[in-house]
């Protein structure tokens, strides 16, 4: 087999196992209004993000956001703790998912709370925004 058409082959097959992967992937049905609400807002937050990360990378600055990765770390984590909860049944999915909610909208606050003070930049505020939406999106998925 010439190593091209191996090649070719190759991307053929990721390309369809990551699109099946989509697919496959829990998704708000369509009628649901309040999921393709927090959807909208979830992707606004995204496309915020991309904005202001392109704008730092033109004035010269390599990690735009001061506070992404702890933050990604505690809302990790806040999920993993709704999920624990339900998959041990210590807690109903609704109750779990609305306390990871709550977490994710006082890191929201917070962040609010140090860009008016000036200690953290707009794109901070953007990712928290971003994980509010999307922790209200896996909320209303599991009602």
């Amino acid at each position: 087999m010439h190593p091209i058409a191996r090649i070719v082959g190759v991307a053929a097959v990721a390309a369809s196992a990551l699109l099946l992967g989509m697919r496959q992937s829990p998704q708000p049905s369509p009628q649901d209004g309040a999921a393709k609400t927090t959807a909208a807002e979830r992707h606004e937050a995204a496309k915020e993000i991309e904005k202001l990360a392109a704008q730092a990378r033109d004035q010269g600055f390599a990690a735009p956001w001061e506070a992404a990765a702890q933050m990604e770390t505690r809302v990790l984590w806040s999920r993993r703790f709704a999920e624990a909860a339900v998959d041990a049944g210590a807690a109903v999915a609704r109750d779990a998912f609305a306390q990871h909610v709550a977490r994710v909208e006082a890191m929201l606050s917070d962040a609010k709370q140090r860009f008016d003070a000036g200690g953290t930049s707009a794109i901070d505020v953007a990712l928290a925004r971003y994980h509010v939406a999307d922790a209200k999106l896996l909320a209303e998925r599991v009602k």
